[in-house]
């Protein structure tokens, strides 16, 4: 029983291999061209962004085994030190010997390194010698098909040379980030044409947050000074803060559309929103904004000891009670208080403070 067993098992491994050999040579017939690129030549397969080291090196041999390294080709659950290929389906079929998924390998038609819209730089040179590798990936059971894209030279001089300038790429940039970062201790803290140059400039994330949070201490700080000496007579509300009549903090005065009045210009059109503050009557004042698509908008508040009571607002033709006055208020709160986007920003207003 057992002689019988073993019997039936080396005669399925053998059809099997048979069957695999003669779809290799099926495509040996239909395709000679394509069997012969892709036969025995040795694919030496990188990672799209990333040069430094292969991500394969395999050839297909005429026996049907595949050699060299793949392991970083299939998935981790599934690498065996075997791998076998044939053709079927116009594919050609990476055997694991696990056998847990199946793969496929297929070379990218009227590939042009051109058209990826991210890869390193260093592979936009060799357009003319690259090859597009798609390796197709699905278990028996699952019906999604999964892919990985690489890129691929076929002699090891070319391989080098890539590895050789991706390191060279490499070391250049980072000396130049090393350069840039190192630039931050030089910058005029004082000048937002200067932080927002270098912010432009920055790659370092936190080098990049640093310097934003630099950018906004100078623009409250600009804008303080900036209202403080031209509405000198208000200059002692500049900083209070604006409270709503249930006693909560909205903002500072300065925050509420002031702060974006004064340190934005569209840097596109050169245009600029404005603003008034004035006496609205014995016991209130007015801020009056006009953004620069013309939209007006009024403040009314009323001052406590040293803090501005929101009152209401007015616009559009009309008075408006508290509750409506509140709601838009706070609806718009964000658009109301923020900073000026870095693009906008009116360095050349606020660097005279």
């Amino acid at each position: 029983m057992i002689t019988k067993m073993k019997i039936f098992i080396i005669f399925g491994l053998f059809c099997l291999l048979l069957n695999c050999s003669s779809q290799r040579d099926l495509l040996r017939t239909e395709k000679p061209d394509y069997y012969n690129k892709i036969v025995n030549t040795t694919w030496f397969i990188f990672d799209p962004h990333n040069a430094e080291t292969l991500v394969g090196q395999i050839k297909l041999t005429e026996s049907g085994k595949v050699v060299g390294d793949f392991s970083k080709l299939l998935l981790e659950k599934d690498y065996s030190d075997k791998l076998k290929w044939s053709y079927a389906n116009n594919k050609i079929i990476l055997i694991s010997e696990n056998k847990r998924f199946n793969y496929s390998f297929n070379i990218v038609d009227n590939f042009n390194v051109n058209e990826w819209r991210d890869i390193h730089p260093v592979f936009l040179k060799y357009n003319t010698v690259l090859y597009g590798i798609d390796i197709f990936f699905s278990e028996d059971d699952d019906t999604n098909t999964h892919w990985h894209s690489y890129v691929a030279v076929t002699d090891v001089k070319t391989s080098d040379e890539i590895r050789n300038q991706y390191m060279a790429h490499e070391k250049e940039k980072a000396e130049r980030i090393k350069a840039i970062n190192n630039k931050w201790k030089t910058i005029n803290r004082n000048s937002l044409k200067e932080l927002v140059s270098y912010y432009n400039e920055v790659k370092d994330n936190n080098i990049k947050d640093e310097v934003e949070n630099t950018i906004h201490v100078q623009i409250d700080n600009k804008v303080k000074k900036y209202l403080s000496q031209k509405y000198s007579k208000y200059a002692k509300y500049i900083n209070s803060s604006v409270i709503l009549q249930d006693g909560s903090e909205f903002c500072k005065f300065y925050e509420l559309t002031l702060r974006l009045n004064v340190g934005a210009r569209n840097s596109h059109t050169g245009s600029k929103g404005s603003f008034t503050i004035e006496k609205y009557s014995d016991e209130e004042i007015l801020l009056s904004t006009k953004a620069d698509n013309g939209n007006e908008l009024g403040f009314i508040f009323k001052p406590y000891k040293n803090k501005l009571v929101f009152k209401n607002m007015v616009g559009a033709g009309k008075v408006w009670d508290y509750d409506s006055s509140l709601i838009a208020l706070m609806a718009a709160r964000v658009n109301l208080t923020d900073y000026p986007a870095i693009e906008h920003i009116d360095y050349e207003l606020l660097d005279q403070y």
